[in-house]
């Protein structure tokens, strides 16, 4: 398996202020060195046994800047620079099923977990589906995962005065009980995406981790193939209704809909007024309404993604392509991976099921507006889609445009952009490449590491990092047999990767098993 990683990047975050390194031309033999002009003792604290580059301590309370241009110009020294500090820049959850999930690769989620997981103030996202099963091990009303009405009590009636008698989990609209339980499996797979529980050691991660799921189910279960407008526009209004009367609760929404209607990809299905309304409404509420732009693979109008204020959302495949199934036209506004979306399956299990589709693309879109809202719980509709608009990477044409929309959604871009205003160049730094990843520790077996044809280059250095940022391994060869300094082999584990050449550096990461 080999997987291209790029948001693995790493921080320069200062300098360890007592610390220095020198490669030397001609070292002191003693492991005490006064400087020769400001007669600074300097201790060797450690032979980097690499090109004569050595790792030396200095007194306290001393400028870097002015002790590294002194010894630039000593001539027994070929260059010397301050110890710079690195952290992995990019948040592992702790799921054990997270190297199946590639498109969180894909979207640099990673990097963007960095700045916000969902846990800065709460969020819910409305799945109006096939239903979500609530009694999933990553989707459970058991760990709190799931909406849970904060006022309705089983057997207690209809304690909130909303109509419906202990909708403690959302709502079964279509056939009007307290039961979303999914009739299919589409809406489990789709509430995963969007936010299923992470870093709990279960399963898989979701791109947001703490988002509440609110399940609202919209087909019938007898059946459980179409589904219509009234019960569309009921989904939406409850949405509403959960935002404003369990605010504090809720906190703020994001409705995502992987449905649509299209008369089979021939022809335009109507515009709906009741819908037009209800999506209105959502949005004089300030709630992101994400939808799948559609299956079609043409140009034919989709609804409800190509209602005015909706973000319709496209599908790519692992190579940024656009998914031959995707829909496209001027109403695309982004995409995200829609084909081998891993997640949580009707009934308890975690796979796939050869279920493509933009169905799958939206609730990614869906996760990274609950982030924004979790982070900047102010934030307007109008500026949660400029920050997914404009942190997306460009596909396609230069710009927007009809296939790509604004591009290929990226977490990391996009969460910087929310927080800080702009996008730090180091979101685009070079990639390094495991083969293989997973690596698996065998006697006679190694993982090789390669770097883009820009960055390629003569004196390598490659460094190997645990989780915690510690430095564990550094090779001068472009290959690991997954041992540490010490010589023993590493434990299980994801480890952080930085080649450097004379050329440039690169990041990435590497999933290794030990046997």
């Amino acid at each position: 398996l080999n997987l291209e990683l790029g948001t693995w990047n790493f921080l320069c975050a200062d300098h360890r202020p007592d610390e220095i390194l020198i490669q030397w031309k001609s070292e002191p033999s003693a492991d005490d060195w006064e400087t020769p002009v400001s007669k600074l003792f300097l201790r060797r604290k450690k032979r980097l046994h690499f090109k004569s580059w050595e790792l030396w301590k200095l007194p306290h309370g001393h400028a870097m800047d002015e002790i590294v241009s002194e010894l630039k110009n000593d001539s027994r020294i070929a260059w010397v620079e301050p110890n710079h500090l690195y952290r992995p820049m990019g948040r592992v959850p702790n799921d054990p099923l997270l190297s199946n999930e590639k498109h969180l690769e894909i979207i640099s989620a990673y990097g963007g977990w960095e700045f916000e997981v969902g846990r800065s103030s709460p969020t819910t996202i409305a799945i109006i589906d096939t239903g979500v099963d609530i009694s999933h091990v990553d989707l459970s009303s058991a760990t709190s995962k799931v909406w849970t009405n904060p006022v309705d009590v089983s057997g207690g009636g209809d304690d909130d005065g909303n109509g419906k008698i202990d909708d403690l989990w959302g709502w079964d609209i279509a056939d009007n009980d307290n039961k979303p339980t999914d009739c299919l499996g589409h809406g489990t797979l789709v509430a995963s995406a969007a936010s299923a529980a992470t870093d709990n050691g279960i399963g898989v991660a979701g791109t947001s981790w703490d988002s509440k799921i609110l399940p609202l189910k919209i087909f019938p279960s007898a059946g459980c193939d179409t589904a219509d407008s009234a019960d569309v526009a009921a989904a939406i209004n409850y949405a509403v209704w959960a935002s404003t009367r369990h605010s504090s609760y809720t906190g703020r929404m994001v409705i995502n809909m992987s449905v649509g209607c299209t008369n089979n990809c021939a022809s335009a299905c109507p515009e709906s007024a009741l819908e037009t309304q209800a999506i209105d409404n959502a949005i004089a509420h300030n709630i992101p309404i994400i939808a799948a732009k559609g299956n079609c693979g043409n140009t034919v109008k989709v609804l409800p993604s190509d209602y005015p204020g909706v973000i319709g959302v496209g599908a790519t495949t692992a190579t940024d392509s656009l998914a031959s199934f995707s829909s496209y036209g001027s109403s695309t506004d982004i995409v995200a991976p829609g084909t081998d979306i891993y997640g949580a399956a009707n009934g308890g299990d975690f796979g796939n099921s050869s279920d493509d589709g933009t169905s799958f693309s939206a609730p990614i879109v869906a996760g990274a507006a609950a982030l924004i809202l979790s982070m900047l719980p102010s934030a307007t509709t109008t500026q949660v889609e400029q920050w997914l608009f404009n942190g997306a990477d460009d596909l396609g044409s230069k710009g927007r445009d009809d296939y790509f929309g604004h591009g290929r959604l990226n977490l990391f871009k996009t969460l910087s952009l929310a927080r800080y205003g702009s996008i730090p160049s180091s979101g685009n730094s070079a990639r390094a490449i495991a083969i293989p990843n997973p690596f698996r520790i065998l006697t006679s077996e190694r993982v090789t590491f390669s770097v883009d044809s820009s960055v390629a280059g003569s004196n390598a250095n490659v460094q190997i990092f645990d989780l915690g940022g510690s430095l564990i391994r550094q090779l001068t060869s472009l290959s690991w047999d997954g041992t540490n300094d010490a010589g023993f082999a590493v434990t299980s584990g994801v480890y952080l990767v930085r080649v450097k050449t004379d050329n440039g550096q690169a990041a990435g990461r590497v999933l290794v098993e030990a046997q």
